[in-house]
């Protein structure tokens, strides 16, 4: 990491370089989202460096809605970088229990440089 920052690297490199690229993405709503971004749906982030997230309760069935249905779960073959997130929600055809956290590139990076292992 302590490289990462180097001055003779090619250009594609650096931590710059790194937290402007689209990493993770995060939406408000798995209406719209493709396999690779949020489409249609609102954007919360394309910057996540890491998730954390939970499947919930009904994990076990994967959910019913089309936000569940964009998170990975144990019944499903959705392995893209595209995730939903928001408030916990009841309605007949989407059910979210889902609890979706994230951290972009510069949180990371300002913590290294906290411990000293930046730059």
């Amino acid at each position: 990491m302590k490289n990462a920052n180097a001055t003779n690297c090619s250009p594609n490199c650096g931590m710059t370089y790194i937290a402007n690229q689209n990493l993770l993405y995060v939406c408000a709503s798995g209406t719209g989202v493709t396999a690779t971004n949020c489409g249609t749906a609102t954007q919360l982030t394309n910057g996540a460096v890491f998730i954390v997230y939970s499947t919930g309760k009904n994990a076990a069935t994967g959910g019913t809605g089309t936000d569940e249905a964009a998170n990975p779960n144990p019944n499903s073959a959705n392995n893209d970088a595209v995730f939903v997130s928001h408030e916990p929600a009841a309605t007949t055809n989407n059910v979210f229990d889902d609890i979706v956290s994230w951290t972009s590139a510069n949180i990371v990076f300002e913590r290294l440089v906290q411990a000293n292992q930046l730059p």
